[in-house]
């Protein structure tokens, strides 16, 4: 014989999971590649504080004299995102990785992955930055 209350609790179950599968997709990329742009904008218009501002706080290696010193050499023309995926670690969270091709003031583009973390709070994993 079969329990209703067993049936019930399963199909509560199986709803929230359907929910939070919802909800944990709902970000479809678009709040991470606006991070992304606004994180690529500023570099471009010269506002290191504010590109500054939008990496990750738990970067604490990413001194805010050294990150102007660094951006101020080579500064950041322009920029294309050319695709995303998304990642997730049990470890470090979640987020995407961004192809963007980068033209910095020497005018060579270079292809780079910069990668976001989070949903709500996105910021820009600028220790995982890197040339392709």
């Amino acid at each position: 014989m079969i329990n209703r209350s067993a049936i019930a609790l399963a199909l509560v179950a199986t709803g929230l999971v359907s929910a939070c599968g919802v909800i944990g997709s709902a970000d479809d990329g678009t709040a991470s590649e606006r991070a992304v742009r606004n994180y690529l904008d500023a570099l471009v218009h010269g506002d290191h504080a504010a590109a500054h501002a939008l990496i990750c706080t738990d970067e604490t290696g990413v001194e805010r004299g050294e990150f102007d010193a660094s951006e101020q050499e080579n500064p950041v023309r322009s920029y294309e995102i050319e695709s995303s995926v998304a990642w997730s670690s049990p470890v470090d969270g979640h987020g995407r990785v961004y192809r963007v091709q980068v033209t910095r003031t020497t005018g060579t583009p270079v292809v780079q992955e910069i990668r976001t973390q989070g949903d709500r709070d996105i910021c820009i994993q600028h220790g995982n930055i890197r040339n392709l």
